[in-house]
């Protein structure tokens, strides 16, 4: 779920940059996932969707969903009021590049099922909501907050830290990224700090920003 309010600017190139090379993307920029309404997805299920890049500040930019029949895919961050669990279908066989996406996570896990042909991609809300039972196909990929977070927790601690040393409030989030490439899908991870309203830093939680990947065939 989006935290953040960002201003506009233009950012094709690092969108581009996302979908031809996402390592280095995640590790020269900052990403953030936000829609365009809140009503964009207002049910569990997400789909097919455009994405557009627009600048925040520094090297910090945001993703901009729209739904739509669009060539990228969205899975949308419900709370345990709405369900707990938002999903999308994604069918075999896509372009490298093509990107999945989701709201933040800052205690979320994402899974990814097979199933008849596609991958079903699940945000479940603090890892606790979704039940396999009911999930068809099997699980491919799980990534679980210890996981993206990493084990220093840089990004809760370093919100600590900055809150201290700039006497502001300061909040984090980790963006997982899914990028479709060389006939893999690819899940990366970004991280932001959010200093008062406007000032906006990047970090790297992990070793590598590449978290797993898992075949499309």
């Amino acid at each position: 779920m989006s935290i953040f309010g960002f201003g506009d600017g233009g950012a094709a190139a690092a969108l581009e940059l996302l979908r031809s090379n996402p390592l280095t993307a995640v590790n020269s920029y900052g990403f953030h996932v936000v829609t365009a309404n809140a009503n964009v997805y207002n049910a569990n299920t997400g789909g097919t969707c455009s994405v557009s890049c627009q600048k925040a500040d520094n090297s910090v930019y945001k993703l901009v969903v729209s739904a739509n029949a669009g060539l990228d895919y969205f899975y949308p961050y419900r709370n345990s009021v709405t369900g707990g669990v938002g999903e999308c279908t994604v069918p075999l066989g896509q372009k490298d590049g093509t990107l999945v996406l989701t709201g933040g996570m800052n205690g979320c896990s994402l899974q990814v099922n097979k199933w008849k042909g596609a991958f079903v991609f699940y945000h479940d809300l603090n890892g606790q909501y979704l039940d396999d039972t009911k999930c068809p196909g099997d699980i491919v990929c799980r990534v679980d907050y210890k996981s993206y977070a990493g084990p220093l927790a840089i990004g809760s601690k370093g919100a600590e830290d900055l809150s201290v040393s700039t006497k502001t409030p300061t909040m984090f989030s980790h963006t997982l990224l899914t990028v479709h490439e060389k006939g893999k899908w690819c899940v990366y991870v970004s991280g932001i700090y959010l200093v008062g309203q406007a000032n906006f830093r990047t970090f790297v939680p992990t070793v590598s920003p590449l978290i797993t990947s898992f075949e499309d065939d």
